[in-house]
Order: C-alpha cells, then structure tokens, then sequence
C-alpha cells in the first residue's frame, strides 16, 4: 500500500484516487464490521493516515495535491451529513492533529488552512452534536497557541484568518442554529488568543530594549584576579615589562630628598613696636602704682 501511494504521487497524482477509494470503501463498509475486529481496522485507518501524511510531506505539501486529499476526505470518512460510519468519523477526528503533527515536517500555513476545510464544513452542517463537540474541541481549538500540546510538533495556523471565517460562519444563514453556539465560542477563544499573544509580542519587545539599556549601563570589567605565587607574578611583570619600570621609580625615589616640614615661629613679642610700647606703658604705670602704695603706707606709719 504505501508503495503504490509513494508512486501515484510521484507520477502527478495520477493514482490519488486510491485513499478515495479506501476511505469510501471504509465508510461503506464500516457498519458490518464485526465489533471484536474493529481494534485493527481502526490501527489500519491510523497506518493509512499516516502514510497519505508522510507522502503529502514527500512532496513538499504541494497544494494542489493537499486539497485532492482534502476533498476526498470531505467526500467520505469526513462528510457533515453522513452518520453511517460515525464511530470512525470521532476516530479520524481525534487522531488528525496528532498524526499530523507526527508527520515530522514544517507544515505551510496554507496546507493547514486546506486541511482544516472539512472540518468547517462539519460545524456549520453536521447534525450530530457529538461529532460537532469533538471538531470544536480536537481541532480548533487543538490550533491555538495557547492551548497547543507542548509535546507535539507546532502546527501554525492562520489563526486571524480562522477567526473571521468563524464569524462569517456563524452569522450565515446556511449554519445550523444549533452549532451556533459553539462556533461563537470558539470565535471568542480565537479573539482571546490573538489578544495574549499581542500582549506577549510587546512584553517581549520590552524586555528587550530594556536588556539592552541594562547591558550597556553594566559593562562588564574583566577583574584582574591577583596570584600568591610571587614567581608567576614575578614572570608575568617581566613578560610586561614592569621590572624596568619599578627600577627607575626605586631610583627617582631615591634621589628624592624628603625635607621635614618647618615649624612657623612665633614673632616675639619685642620685634612688635606696637607692642613694646604698650609693655612699656604698662610698666610704667606699675612702678608708679607701687611707689604710690610705698608713700601711703611710710605716711600711715
């Protein structure tokens, strides 16, 4: 099987018609499969999908061939309004991001976009409410970023484009007015989405400019870091040329002569005229002083 599939997408798709013809083959024949082998036939279904994945891949997702394969999905295992093999409808639905992801190739945003065409069609047209349940909740919102599987590949999506589809989708005439509901929900999950990661852009770009005025203000100095070993630092001085320099500042030091500092003297006090004279006065008035007392008390005696 993936030898003849591997070939018809190498001959131009010739041969596409062969995951056509199983998957209408499976639907067909779905409802008369007994319930103890159905365990196989789901891990067939899985190994098919991944193989039509990995050869879609082969071919670098060319679109033309994408939507081949999207359409005949849409046409069969994947159709709004067919319940006959409904059981393997939840199955494909489950596994589809999964198995996509796995494929281990950067998907286009536009393969994606082709990709996801069927299941619109599933939420505006399907009666079956589990069916529309479990497209809301493994694919749609299975593409937002912020609810993505950490553990799986990335699929990047037109999520702005998503969302206004969902709205066109909502608000036609053609939907169904019980799966309004979910797809207004899913809308304003969508809004929110592309509101965090707007938010997330610009605290990004903040933080940026703010690391780069950090850095510039914090320019690292390298520490030169200082070594015990006086031999290696020895060795290092003279591999700079140090030694000479140390030399000749030992020799200017030397040829410095440190004179001590002089003591100001104090001016004595006769070198003053005006304060000779005063003292001279002052003396004077003293001895008259004294000879005054001698002459009081010669009198009183």
């Amino acid at each position: 099987m993936p030898g003849v599939l591997r070939e018809g997408v190498l001959l131009g798709g010739t041969n596409l018609s062969w995951w056509q013809g199983f998957f209408a083959t499976m639907v067909r024949e779905w409802g008369g499969i007994d319930r103890l082998r159905l365990d196989k036939f789901y891990m067939l279904v899985e190994t098919f999908v991944v193989q039509c994945f990995e050869l879609l891949a082969g071919t670098e997702w060319d679109e033309e061939v994408v939507e081949q394969f999207a359409t005949d999905l849409q046409a069969t295992v994947l159709a709004p309004n067919d319940n006959s093999a409904k059981g393997l409808t939840m199955f494909l639905i489950k596994k589809w991001l999964g198995k996509l992801s796995a494929s281990g190739e950067e998907i286009p945003v536009d393969a994606v976009g082709k990709f996801v065409d069927p299941f619109f069609a599933i939420l505006s047209k399907a009666a079956d409410k589990h069916i529309v349940t479990l497209t809301s909740t493994h694919i749609f919102e299975g593409l937002l970023p912020t609810k993505m599987d950490q553990n799986q590949t990335p699929i990047v999506a037109n999520i702005p484009e998503m969302m206004e589809e969902l709205f066109s989708m909502a608000s036609s005439r053609e939907t169904r007015d019980s799966n309004r509901k979910v797809i207004y929900s899913l809308h304003r999950q969508y809004e929110t989405c592309i509101k965090v990661l707007q938010q997330m852009e610009e605290e990004e770009g903040n933080d940026d400019e703010n690391d780069d005025d950090h850095d510039e203000e914090n320019v690292e100095v390298p520490e030169v870091e200082e070594d015990d070993d006086e031999e290696d630092f020895a060795q290092l001085a003279e591999d700079a040329g140090l030694d000479d320099l140390e030399e000749e500042e030992e020799e200017e030091e030397e040829e410095v002569v440190i004179q001590p500092k002089k003591k100001k003297s104090r001016v004595p006090a006769a070198t003053t005229p005006k304060i000779a004279a005063k003292r001279k006065m002052k003396n004077r008035d003293s001895e008259a002083r004294s000879t005054s007392k001698k002459k009081s008390r010669k009198a009183r005696a």
